[in-house]
């Protein structure tokens, strides 16, 4: 099943919430929960993870899984359905960081071809 990545419809997105599609027990009390939509980000393209919460549950890590998104809690969820909240500082920063390596990599290209990529 696919997550539906509300970061790519709305990248300001703060707050969602969410089914649960798949739970997978992992070691130390930490599980891997697959949701039917996120506005978490993966590790990707050069930008770090989004940190946050689901319910009261502290996300640590959030990769990609084929077309699935995987959230790594420390602590099992209650029910099938969870409220996310993304930590908004580390994710706006990671934002600006990303949009800013863009530019000056754009810039550098220009310079050193005389083109546009």
């Amino acid at each position: 099943m696919s997550t539906i990545k509300l970061y790519y419809e709305n990248a300001y997105t703060k707050d969602f919430t969410a089914n649960i599609t798949k739970i997978t027990p992992l070691p130390n009390n930490k599980w891997a929960l697959s949701l039917d939509r996120t506005a978490f980000y993966p590790t990707s393209g050069g930008q770090p993870f989004d940190k946050g919460m689901l319910d009261n549950l502290p996300v640590i890590d959030v990769h990609e899984d084929g077309e699935d998104i995987i959230h790594i809690t420390e602590g099992c969820p209650v029910t099938s359905k969870v409220e996310g909240h993304l930590e908004w500082k580390r994710r706006f920063d990671h934002m600006q960081q990303h949009s800013g390596q863009h530019l000056l990599s754009g810039a550098f290209f220009f310079c050193i071809t005389g083109k546009y990529s």
